[in-house]
């Protein structure tokens, strides 16, 4: 936060002149505030998705079956960079943890700083059988791979992001679970588009995510109403506000 957080005062001492700033979440824009821009000028802009891209991702079974995967496995998927402030670790703590007599997989998907540790932690913990490891995947392909799952985590990120992650796991109509902070706060609603749970905290993840393998009425219920969710984060949607943004501003 510290190295981000200079990086905001060195845009902010340079953007005085500016007409407009625009700020992802409210957490930068106030980063913004404090030192010293005036409000007037911040304007907040969430990040957005293309919702036909990830609509379109199909149900999975064809991964399912590439994977080894069974059919009728209850699927945890993430999907990231593998770095560290990921906790991938926390994640498969998590997993390890649940309690349930369903079977249940766990599916990652990407690669990064991190995948190796993970890989050895999955291995340490007896997992490998109930954990895949895609590697790389072209961005193209995310929607597939990740369409495979049933319910889609954030075990963690940073504090001033807008992740795409969690509007692209809406789009595909997923029952999310992720840390209960802030800036994520701003997206989704706990116990209506996502389950929340305790930021670091692993029993507390791995709670979340044994309420969702258990209770598959609940899963359809967030999936059901994270999908419609997402369609109000459309790019075509973000393009309309920057519209109005910049008449405002006497700018178009």
């Amino acid at each position: 936060v510290g190295l981000k957080k200079s990086a905001l005062i060195i845009f902010g001492q340079m953007s005085m002149r500016a007409n407009i700033l625009v700020a992802v979440n409210n957490t930068i824009k106030q980063y913004l505030l404090d030192e010293g821009l005036p409000e007037k000028k911040i304007k907040v802009v969430e990040n957005g998705i293309d919702n036909s891209f990830f609509n379109s991702a199909g149900d999975g079974k064809k991964r399912r079956h590439q994977f080894g995967i069974p059919s009728d496995a209850v699927v945890i998927v993430f999907v990231g960079s593998f770095q560290p402030f990921h906790r991938v670790d926390l994640l498969l703590h998590a997993f390890k943890r649940i309690s349930t007599k369903k079977k249940t997989h766990l599916l990652l998907i990407g690669q990064g700083n991190s995948t190796n540790d993970a890989k050895m932690i999955a291995e340490e913990l007896g997992l490998t059988n109930r954990v895949t490891f895609t590697g790389r995947v072209p961005y193209q392909d995310v929607a597939s791979y990740a369409s495979v799952g049933d319910i889609a985590v954030m075990p963690a990120t940073n504090e001033y992001t807008n992740p795409m992650k969690v509007y692209e796991y809406m789009a595909l109509g997923k029952a999310i679970v992720a840390p209960n902070q802030n800036n994520i706060r701003e997206i989704i609603i706990h116990n209506q588009t996502a389950l929340l749970f305790e930021r670091e905290n692993v029993g507390a993840l791995s709670s979340a995510l044994n309420t969702l393998v258990e209770d598959g009425s609940l899963r359809e219920r967030i999936s059901s109403q994270a999908g419609r969710f997402a369609a109000e984060h459309t790019w075509q949607k973000r393009a309309a506000v920057f519209q109005q943004v910049f008449h405002e501003a006497g700018l178009v």
